[in-house]
């Protein structure tokens, strides 16, 4: 079985020890609770032009990137077969496959994840031609949830992909964890239910140095396997395919650490906190 976190920033203040530590742990602790003996995870990094972390571990494979001794312990990164994905293990132990992936924003203010390329997308162009352009790389292209914007006129767009969603030409709405538990479930998601749109749940960690612990902490498994050659191929043939069988896992955000979240990033925007949480 594989656990997939399909939604993951890997943002500068976090420790990159810290980041496969933390995970690992979650992802044990999802499979341990679903009973699976011989899991695989897989973290979908989703980058925003123009970083690009994954190149960088691209260019390290086969070396340690992580100190050993530290308290995150020692990863150790080696490439596979295509140049989107990578397998990196922690302590020789926990092996973990890491895809490359990109967040864009569109000219309508909609975000959309293009996961399984290394491709750049820069933001501010038309959602319609950023969709076409993650199609014809190869990607997945994801619309996720944000607080307030699948409202008002970025919601009726979102409601005219869903209704008028055609199978060859794949689409895919994300959750994250961090949508507060205590509101109702976005309406999209039955709407994207009744048009046979799948759901992808990611993490998505914000840029705050404690939401390394959240990475691999929502998402979902699948009854499948991936090649260690060629995962990243697999993942996509696996999530196009007519029926994917999708088993979310993970909790919601309390409310209280909602609404914590949401003003430190408000106080980062106006340049009253640091991105590392700092004032």
């Amino acid at each position: 079985m594989i656990f997939v976190d399909a939604h993951v920033h890997l943002h500068n203040m976090f420790d990159i020890g810290d980041f496969f530590k933390c995970a690992a742990a979650n992802f044990r602790k999802a499979s341990s609770e679903v009973g699976d003996a011989n899991p695989l995870y897989v973290i979908a990094l989703t980058e925003s032009f123009p970083t690009d972390r994954f190149r960088n571990f691209y260019d390290l494979a086969g070396g340690r990137v992580c100190p050993k001794g530290g308290s995150a312990g020692s990863v150790t990164v080696a490439r596979t077969l295509e140049d989107s994905s990578l397998l990196c293990t922690l302590d020789g132990e926990t092996s973990l496959v890491l895809i490359a992936g990109r967040q864009i924003v569109s000219a309508e203010g909609l975000e959309v994840l293009a996961l399984g390329t290394n491709r750049m997308f820069p933001d501010g162009r038309p959602l319609a031609r950023i969709l076409l352009e993650v199609r014809d790389s190869g990607a997945l292209p994801v619309i996720p949830w944000g607080f307030g914007k699948w409202s008002g006129a970025r919601g009726r767009l979102v409601r005219e992909l869903l209704l008028t969603y055609r199978p060859e030409a794949p689409l895919f709405l994300g959750d994250n964890g961090g949508r507060p538990r205590l509101l109702p479930e976005p309406p999209f998601f039955e709407l994207a239910r009744g048009q046979g749109v799948p759901i992808l749940p990611g993490s998505d960690p914000f840029p705050l140095p404690r939401e390394v612990r959240r990475v691999g902490s929502f998402g979902f498994a699948c009854p499948s396997s991936l090649s260690y050659d060629h995962p990243t191929r697999d993942l996509i043939l696996l999530l196009t395919d007519p029926a994917p069988r999708l088993i979310p896992y993970g909790r919601l955000e309390h409310p209280l650490h909602f609404i914590g979240k949401q003003v430190a990033i408000q106080l980062i925007k106006r340049g009253i906190l640091e991105p590392g949480g700092r004032r």
